[in-house]
């Protein structure tokens, strides 16, 4: 279980009094449109206890564009995790995934990729705000917690990025998203991700603004197994950020599949539309 969120009364006097001057002196703005925040007791309960609820963003986030934060919620395709913009059917497996078979079992995610989210995302990749990286996590922590049982996983393996990409960002943001999971014996599998199964074996060029089928033929090939012996027939949850068209993940999946894994899925922070 997530660690039960302590009260900010609970906190220090030293603590608070350090916190007050801290907001006086470094007052906190939206990550998105950088209006100054006030005092916030999400944000203080979050601080004191380590881990909170999916309400994180709102600490970090004004009003307005915490506001634009779409959480996925059914109904959704059982398959690939799509909402639908109907709310008045129950899941279902959507068109893509009737005709398109995908090579892992179930893609889920904590929200829409689009408006402030997308944005928190972007800074959090692209602006090195890394400290974004513990409360997206405790987003996905959650979805994880609600759509799997911690006996349906052996191996929590993060998307890797190619040795040049990583040293040029600094960092390999699915990782990040994982590192500060609450360590629990029930869930001892997802809270030691193993980063030396899958390795990126080839460059290639951004997905951004490549079409479906572009983005399947620039990632075909790029992933590999490196030195292991097979995997197997364990259960992997793959990680990643961003569930766009869904080529990185399933390109992955593919090569795990092929390494004796029994069951491949898919856990993301965000999920396009």
């Amino acid at each position: 279980m997530i660690e039960t969120v302590l009260s900010a009364t609970h906190m220090p006097f030293w603590k608070q009094l350090v916190t007050s001057i801290d907001e006086v002196l470094f007052p906190r703005q939206c990550i998105v449109c950088r209006s100054f925040l006030g005092s916030s007791p999400q944000r203080d309960r979050f601080l004191a206890s380590g881990f909170d609820n999916h309400h994180v963003l709102s600490s970090y986030l004004c009003p307005d564009c915490f506001g634009q934060c779409r959480p996925l919620e059914s109904p959704i395709c059982p398959r690939c995790g799509r909402m639908f913009s109907s709310r008045n059917t129950g899941d279902h497996v959507c068109g893509e995934c009737i005709g398109d078979r995908k090579p892992f079992h179930k893609a889920r995610a904590w929200g829409a990729y689009e408006g402030a989210l997308l944005r928190v995302v972007y800074s959090f990749k692209y602006h090195h705000k890394t400290f974004l990286a513990r409360p997206l996590g405790s987003l996905m922590y959650a979805v994880l917690q609600r759509h799997w049982r911690s006996n349906e996983i052996d191996l929590v393996i993060p998307v890797p990025l190619h040795p040049k990409k990583l040293r040029q960002r600094g960092f390999n943001q699915s990782c990040l998203l994982i590192r500060h999971w609450p360590h629990n014996a029930d869930w001892a599998a997802v809270t030691e991700p193993s980063t030396d199964w899958l390795v990126r074996t080839r460059w290639t060029r951004s997905q951004t603004g490549l079409r479906r089928k572009e983005r399947r033929a620039n990632i075909c090939g790029a992933f590999s197994l490196q030195g292991r012996p097979p995997l197997a027939s364990k259960n992997v949850l793959l990680i990643d950020d961003v569930y766009t068209t869904g080529a990185t993940v399933a390109e992955c999946a593919r090569v795990l599949l092929d390494g004796g894994a029994r069951r491949v899925d898919v856990l993301t922070l965000a999920r396009a539309m």
